[in-house]
């Protein structure tokens, strides 16, 4: 087994004990066990408080038939101390009724909640990492060794996850769409990059395989595969040599063939893309790329009283969940899965209210470091030309599909490279 297989094996272990571990809580009726500390001193007083009380009695009894007097003073002052106690308790009763205190069911459901969010963070943190193991793995064993499909990516991708972990018996309940999808669309992308990447060397030259396989830090099965599939498709026109030494182009290139786009990957949903103009958009060597983020709609005149409303109207949808939950009308998970989708979209609320706050031109400043975006530096952009640094793109679509200053939709990315 290699180290990347492994590794897959090893966070699948992890996620799987986790959701189990998840259930336990959601599922556990002993609220006791969430208790805080505080919850339980308190508890632990009106215990001992109960107990004096019941066992009063017998102090009481000795104080009138007690055949000595030592003994009758003894009753005496333990009677005294079980008074003494009762008022504390009255005294810490009234606090707690002036305090509003929350019955410990209500507490602990919270506790539950909280533990259950953690287990969430956890579990996204490890389908993340599953994600892009899958996706090394898959490229390094599968796609570098000419052993992959390019023409049904989905299909391949789908055949190593089940025929690559026999020993994981649990893997189709853990690796679900939520995470081959993922894995789809890097593996395109990393096709679509390879794809430019040989256009450029190939177009006008005569290349030998296992050259361009060491330029590119790839193997010469997986040049060819690619080479084979760019040719099928008429994105490059010449022959491989035989035993598929070299390839051959038949001439140079006619200028619609020079910026034709590479052939459509079938995966569902939109992946990167070779611009048509883009060793037009390019420029000379050493300039930096541009990526356009393609959405549809218009461009919105932001409205910082609109999004003052909005936050406040979040605000209380989330206190609204929180009772729901809190009267036992909604269960933890739901309420666990309603929360984070509210937090999230608050989140990006306070966001847009501090980037309307601090942003004049959304074409010039970066939208989620709110710093102006330099001559050069590689951008994201969508359709209204409302500019991300890229580094801060990828970050801030990991959480969100809108952009902040328009609120459109991201549905493509379609990059500029030189071909």
């Amino acid at each position: 087994m290699s180290a990347s297989s492994a590794n897959i094996q090893d966070v699948i272990h992890q996620i799987h004990d986790l959701t189990i571990e998840k259930s336990h809580v959601i599922n556990d009726k002993n609220y006791r066990r969430y208790l805080p500390r505080k919850h339980k001193i308190l508890r632990s007083i009106y215990q001992a408080w109960v107990f004096l009380v019941v066992f009063s009695v017998l102090p009481f009894v000795l104080n009138f038939y007690a055949p000595s007097d030592a003994m009758r003073a003894f009753a005496f002052n333990a009677m005294l101390a079980i008074f003494l106690y009762s008022l504390f308790v009255l005294l810490v009763t009234l606090g707690l009724f002036a305090a509003a205190y929350t019955v410990p069911i209500a507490v602990t459901n919270e506790v539950k909640a909280k533990l259950v969010m953690k287990f969430n963070r956890r579990l996204d943190a490890l389908k993340e990492t599953l994600q892009k193991s899958f996706t090394r793995a898959i490229i390094e064993n599968s796609l570098h060794e000419g052993r992959f499909n390019l023409k049904d990516i989905k299909g391949s991708v789908m055949k190593f996850v089940e025929t690559g972990f026999p020993g994981v018996q649990y893997i189709k309940e853990i690796v679900t769409d939520e995470i081959i999808k993922p894995v789809e669309h890097e593996v395109g992308d990393y096709i679509a990059e390879m794809a430019n990447v040989l256009m450029g060397k190939v177009k006008s030259n005569a290349v030998k395989i296992q050259q361009v396989a060491e330029n590119t830090g790839t193997k010469s099965e997986f040049i060819v595969l690619m080479l084979k599939w760019m040719l099928e498709s008429g994105t490059i026109d010449g022959a491989l040599t035989e035993f598929d030494l070299e390839f051959v182009p038949a001439g140079i290139m006619t200028p619609s063939t020079q910026h034709a786009q590479y052939p459509a990957i079938p995966v569902d949903g939109p992946i990167l893309q070779a611009a048509p103009n883009a060793s037009q958009s390019a420029g000379a060597q050493g300039q930096a790329k541009s990526v356009v983020v393609e959405s549809s709609g218009h461009a919105g005149i932001p409205s910082i009283d609109g999004v003052k409303l909005r936050i406040e109207e979040k605000r209380q949808e989330i206190d609204a969940a929180k009772k729901a939950f809190e009267k036992g009308e909604i269960g933890i998970d739901a309420y666990v899965s309603k929360s984070e989708v509210l937090e999230n979209e608050l989140s990006f609320l306070k966001h847009r209210m501090v980037l309307l706050e601090r942003v004049q031109d959304p074409t010039k400043t970066c939208l989620s470091c709110f710093k102006p975006v330099d001559d050069g530096a590689n951008t994201i952009k969508c359709s209204n030309d409302h500019v991300f640094h890229l580094d801060c793109a990828q970050a801030w679509l990991s959480k969100h599909e809108e952009c902040p200053w328009c609120m459109e939709k991201i549905s493509s990315i379609a990059a500029m490279q030189d071909l």
